[in-house]
């Protein structure tokens, strides 16, 4: 190509909302709570109600087991941007069994996990941490709504930054894609 062959070349640059739009921005922050305790929902949902990340209020999703968790992630699919989820429901492993099809069957990095148990003393943190691919490890009778906040409000910045780190890959495959 000649260099009049670019005169004419537009470089067009997406402007912010084009990008809010491809990120899901300015929606609400879909937080799916797995616990087979209804009174962890409803605890959760009151201590979380007033909060806004960015600008964004939260969307709470519910299920009570393992399955319902699967068929939540599969109707909402990558909008979901944190779980809540308890390791002991329906088995001693049904929360295990959430994060291997987040991460395995699903193939979703992007959301953060957040793994909340009762049973601490039953699943060493250390050990979960090494093993399952999860973003946190807390103890329901450590997460204060202060700490719950903290520990949200976190997971949300990170959820936001691999999003918008996918979306620029994925602009840059197609520049790139272009210019071949």
């Amino acid at each position: 190509m000649s260099a009049t062959d670019y005169e004419n070349d537009e470089l067009i640059f997406l402007d912010d909302d084009a990008i809010d739009t491809e990120l899901h921005l300015g929606k609400d922050w879909n937080i799916l709570i797995v616990d087979d305790d209804e009174e962890i929902h409803t605890v959760t949902r009151l201590a979380l109600s007033d909060l806004i990340v960015n600008d964004r209020k939260l969307n709470f999703i519910h299920a009570h087991s393992a399955k319902e968790a699967k068929e939540r992630l599969h109707e909402y699919g990558k909008s979901i941007a944190i779980i809540l989820l308890d390791v002991v429901m329906e088995t001693d492993d049904a929360g295990f069994q959430v994060v291997k099809h987040v991460r395995d069957i699903l193939n979703n990095k992007r959301v953060r996990i957040i793994l909340r148990t009762g049973q601490a003393a039953n699943i060493p943190e250390e050990k979960v941490i090494r093993e399952y691919d999860i973003n946190d490890y807390k103890t329901k009778t450590e997460l204060t709504r202060s700490k719950l906040v903290t520990t949200l409000i976190a997971a949300i910045r990170s959820y936001e930054q691999i999003c918008l780190l996918e979306y620029q890959a994925q602009a840059m495959n197609t520049i790139l894609s272009a210019l071949l």
